[in-house]
């Protein structure tokens, strides 16, 4: 309820009537009311504002002022500085080549990776028959013919990866590849001292070529091809086949006489160091591919008798998946039998035990089995679910292993 005025009494007012008032004071005395009016109108808005508390409507306007740059206190700065959610984790699917050259299957399959958590893809884009699965201008490669009839356009693949922010891995395979030394015979690995080319088996039982890991001219062969694919957009070159041949006959295989003096093991090392480099400015980094077996073997002949964990490699992608170790896994005085029955206990024993080979700072990255293995006896084998894949994921985790690969190679998955 509001307050009522309280009439103050002047005693003026009772008075008798005094002199009458001349018009020109009339007319000052209604000017001066005009003027007091005025003022009062127009300063009203700006006391009313100001007592209020809201004084934004008299600051100037961006649109009639030079703007300044806001003030913040240090704090202030650090707390608004924008806060990335984004894993560095590498969590790549294996892309079969058949699904990466059908753009339906390819929408599909990018889509159902990225429900299962994936950020990335690995592709397979020089095969170990020597043939390079996509639309290549490298002259050495168009010329031995080592373009696959089924090459896919990769800039279309690319751009379906990038729609699904997915990163492109490409993965090539370097000495085992009977076709481009057929072609250049100064790329091959030769026979007994002789320019005969080694093979390995008889013509008649299918024996091939083998590219000298020592040969510039195949080391650059290598070379081209990466820096291709690194302009293209692929973001690792992941290695394989990236060894000397040690099956039977192997002994009379002959590199030429930079073998003299450089050993094996230094020769891969060295080449290694070299693609690195060159792919550097690209921001393409080099991984190299190996199985959990040879990584557990202390003598290497196939890496010049060393562990291939030590040949510097930065990205380590290992395939140490339970069906991989066929009936037994030994690590030590441990014995798991039949492991593909045990993924989560055959993964746990492999990878802790990788752990301990890998030199410190090597990125790792895990395949993880998601299919049901062929080639095993019923009795040690399973149908693999995604309950099997979460058993693997969660030994990774226990490992503190973050990256890892999802790989089937139909590229198909359990369903449930």
């Amino acid at each position: 309820m509001s307050k009522p005025y309280k009439i103050k009494r002047n005693t003026r007012m009772y008075r008798g009537r005094g002199r009458r008032p001349s018009p020109l004071s009339i007319v000052l005395t209604v000017v001066g009311c005009c003027v007091l009016a005025f003022l009062g109108w127009s300063l009203y808005q700006p006391v009313y504002n100001l007592v209020t508390g809201n004084i934004s409507s008299s600051l100037p306007t961006e649109s009639s002022s030079t703007p300044s740059a806001p003030v913040t206190s240090d704090s202030e700065s650090e707390s608004q500085e924008p806060v990335s959610e984004e894993t560095s984790a590498q969590h790549l699917v294996y892309l079969p080549h058949a699904i990466m050259a059908d753009a339906t299957q390819l929408d599909a399959f990018l889509q159902s990776a990225v429900d299962m958590g994936a950020n990335g893809v690995m592709m397979d884009l020089k095969d170990a028959n020597g043939y390079l699965l996509y639309q290549s201008t490298v002259a050495e490669a168009v010329g031995a013919g080592a373009i696959s009839s089924s090459a896919v356009d990769l800039p279309t693949v690319l751009a379906a990866l990038e729609s699904y922010n997915m990163t492109p891995v490409a993965r090539i395979h370097t000495w085992v590849d009977p076709i481009a030394p057929r072609t250049y015979t100064d790329m091959a690995v030769k026979y007994n001292g002789t320019e005969t080319l080694w093979l390995t088996d008889t013509r008649e039982n299918g024996g091939q070529n083998w590219m000298n890991p020592y040969s510039e001219s195949a080391q650059k062969y290598i070379t081209d091809i990466s820096l291709e694919l690194a302009g293209m957009g692929i973001k690792e070159i992941v290695l394989d086949g990236y060894y000397f041949p040690t099956m039977v006959g192997s002994e009379y295989a002959t590199y030429g006489e930079t073998a003299d003096t450089v050993t094996r093991d230094a020769c891969l090392k060295n080449y290694l160091a070299t693609l690195t480099a060159a792919l550097e400015p690209s921001g393409t980094e080099v991984g190299l591919y190996v199985t959990g077996a040879s990584l557990f073997a202390t003598d290497q002949p196939a890496y010049g008798g060393v562990n291939p964990a030590t040949l510097g490699a930065e990205n380590l992608l290992v395939n140490a998946m339970p069906a991989s170790f066929g009936s037994t896994l030994t690590i030590g005085e441990e014995t798991l039998a039949s492991p593909a029955r045990s993924p989560y206990q055959a993964l746990t024993m492999a990878a802790a035990q990788i752990k301990t080979i890998v030199p410190e700072g090597t990125n790792l990255t895990m395949f993880v089995q998601c299919y049901t293995a062929d080639g095993l006896s019923e009795d040690q084998n399973k149908t693999y679910t995604r309950e099997d894949i979460s058993e693997q994921l969660r030994a990774l985790t226990e490992q503190e292993i973050e990256d890892y690969l999802l790989f089937s190679p139909t590229g198909t998955f359990p369903a449930e």
